[in-house]
């Protein structure tokens, strides 16, 4: 750096500037171009990093793109075309050279070329497989078999990995033996026998290690694994949410089929909140600085069409109170105000609102709390900000004219006496003073409002009345109406149970095979409940099963070890409970019921015990709830909660009904 330009070097105070190109250099480039000085251009662009090449070539006209790539030739960086824009990518593919193409894409790991290649035409993406080796063209090709936007299309297929009875000494001398490593990777995977992925152990603790130590011990505390077709944004979510370095990728028979690290998850992260920000705005999430007029133009003109018929709306509403803003000029000078106050209050929430989705911190379980919050700060903000501009009016208008033509028309006006007061007829008929303020005297207008106001405050008045508590002479509060129907499906529950016959759980023991193996949780039943027994002791033969023990009010229940044959003690509410509690969690869970609907909804004791514990479980890992219940326990609509976990499927003596497929 010796022989750089001193001119070039950032002044102090410009640290912004100090990752962007340089507009001297890019000038120095563009010389070396138009005089074709393929050695300056090659020291020019020596001193960059592919990323501000990338930048370079997005920044600069087509032709001189084309004449930079020509001139670039051999020496072209396979690491650019991951660092271009895609509206770009598809034209420097074009203007490559095949052999300069060849050479390029070879330098790559399999998860950029996958990310190359999946937008291109299928000539384009034969052109650049028929340039990898065998192996590499395999696992591009293997990688393209996924789902779009999935984690099999995020991954690398470059892995290092190793046995989990290795010693570090083993590990070190393997990957010192190994000469393909990947260029950068941040853990050694553990494996079993099955090659499914145990524990991750990073490089920093297996160096430090003594050679003699086992991998095993050194494994990290945070540990997740990526199914292969989990879509890239809960990639994302998870990198960003348990600040992981990399996951390993499994596929459906939990092997080990790739790896993908944090640079990938943050450029799906970062196109998540752009994606985010556009939506915001009204633009499309494909849209680019590179894009063609036409395009950007027909892209955008929906998003206005829409703010153009709110504007006509609200323009609307305006005219309804024409005549009143005829004769009050101060309202027509303050409803630029009122405009914008009102769209950056509706621009913060909707921002903050976004922010939270794309976070998944605004969830069902909060939404309806964040709802009134913003609700109260609006009104909140409303009420100061209204009696701030009420002084700044006063002092505005306080010694002006605003009024005036108002007071110019009062002697035709029959409404107005000669003070500029409005008179409005009392109860007692007789004439009522009301002030005129300074801003102009206000009339009654509802002749000109005709019905549209008046419906509007009776809908809201209506809306506001609904919402509120009723008593027995009205509507049945939530509590009122679960505790009906409660009682409904008791009776039906009581007389289904008193005619069963045998074979009651036969359904259930046909979808539990279909999960042999997976951690289950059923229950041991209390008075009318449907025995789930028998096919949880089928199930008990494959994997383990358990049943809830209650931990105390208000908390998640546990899932206690169970088999046919142990010992059982009396638990809370009658239910009994292994002796010995051997704790696990469940992948499926057996769920009891006293009603549900073929919504998926369910309604239980009023406890809230299995909500409590569905959400947290599905928190942390797919959970299947089936609802275990008599046919005669279904009802056509339940009352539910937005805290009430819906089922995935209910199982009856009768039929397996899939909530959204019955």
């Amino acid at each position: 750096m010796a022989d750089d330009d001193p001119a070039d070097i950032a002044e102090p105070g410009r640290e912004d500037d100090a990752y962007t190109l340089d507009d001297r250099a890019v000038a120095r480039i563009m010389l070396a171009v138009d005089a074709g000085e393929r050695d300056q251009l090659l020291g020019e662009l020596a001193h960059l990093h592919p990323a501000d090449i990338a930048d370079l070539l997005e920044q600069v006209s087509a032709v001189d793109r084309r004449r930079l790539i020509e001139i670039y030739g051999r020496d072209f960086d396979g690491d650019i075309l991951s660092e271009l824009d895609e509206t770009i990518r598809e034209d420097v593919l074009g203007i490559l050279q095949p052999e300069v193409l060849a050479e390029a894409v070879r330098e790559l790991e399999s998860d950029d070329v996958v990310d190359l290649i999946e937008d291109l035409e299928q000539d384009q993406q034969n052109a650049i497989l028929e340039a990898l080796e065998d192996s590499d063209r395999v696992a591009v090709q293997s990688s393209l078999t996924y789902p779009e936007y999935s984690a099999g299309r995020l991954m690398q297929r470059e892995v290092v990995m190793a046995p989990e009875h290795w010693t570090v000494g083993e590990a070190i001398d393997h990957l010192r033996d190994h000469e393909e490593l990947p260029e950068q990777f941040y853990h050694v995977v553990l494996v079993d026998p099955r090659l499914r992925p145990v524990g991750n152990v990073t490089l920093g603790r297996l160096m430090a290690a003594r050679r003699n130590v086992l991998l095993k011990s050194l494994v990290e505390d945070t540990f997740h694994v990526i199914p292969v077709t989990l879509d890239e944004a809960d990639v994302a979510y998870t990198f960003n949410q348990y600040h992981l370095i990399s996951a390993p990728v499994v596929d459906e028979t939990e092997r080990l089929v790739g790896v993908i690290t944090i640079d990938d998850a943050m450029i799906v992260l970062d196109e998540e909140h752009e994606e985010d920000i556009f939506r915001l705005a009204g633009v499309s999430e494909d849209a680019s600085l590179t894009d063609r007029v036409m395009t950007t133009a027909k892209n955008r003109a929906l998003w206005l069409f829409v703010n153009l018929l709110t504007a006509i709306l609200a323009s609307g509403v305006i005219d309804l109170f024409a005549e009143t803003i005829d004769q009050i000029v101060a309202l027509a000078v303050l409803m630029p105000v009122v405009a914008s106050m009102g769209g950056n209050a509706g621009t913060q929430t909707m921002t903050v609102a976004v922010r939270a989705l794309a976070t998944r911190d605004l969830t069902a379980q909060n939404a309806l709390r964040v709802i009134r919050r913003e609700i109260a700060v609006g009104a909140l903000n409303g009420v100061l900000f209204g009696c701030l501009m009420a002084l700044v009016a006063g002092v505005w208008f306080g010694g002006s004219d605003a009024g005036a033509g108002d007071r110019a028309g009062d002697a035709a006006d029959p409404d107005r006496r000669g003070d500029g007061r409005d008179r409005d007829p009392d109860a007692a008929g007789t004439p009522q003073d009301r002030p005129g303020a300074r801003l102009g005297a206000v009339r009654d207008h509802d002749h000109r409002r005709g019905g549209v106001l008046r419906l509007s405050r009776a809908g809201l008045g209506g809306a506001a009345v609904s919402g509120a508590p009723r008593g027995s002479a009205g509507e049945t509060p939530l509590e009122a109406r679960k505790a009906a129907a409660r009682k409904a499906a008791f009776a039906r529950r009581k007389a289904a149970h008193a005619a069963a016959g045998p074979g009651a759980a036969a359904h259930l023991s046909e979808v539990l095979a279909g999960h042999r193996g997976v951690p289950l949780a059923g229950y041991m039943p209390i008075r009318t409940e449907i025995d789930p027994r028998p096919a949880m002791a089928e199930a008990a033969a494959h994997g383990p099963v358990g049943v809830p023990v209650i931990q105390g009010v208000g908390l998640a229940l546990k899932f206690a070890r169970w088999e046919p044959d142990c010992a059982m003690v009396e638990g809370p509410f009658g239910a009994m409970i292994p002796a010995c509690a051997n704790y696990f969690e469940p992948a499926i869970v057996i769920v009891p019921l006293v009603a549900f609907d073929r919504a998926g909804g369910r309604l239980g004791y009023g406890g809230g015990f299995y909500d409590r514990t569905l959400e947290g479980l599905r928190a942390r890992r797919a959970t299947l709830a089936i609802g275990f219940a008599w046919a005669a326990q279904e009802a056509e609509r339940l009352p539910l909660e937005p805290t009430d976990q819906p089922l995935d499927m209910v199982v009856t003596e009768r039929e397996v009904i899939t909530i959204g497929k019955s």
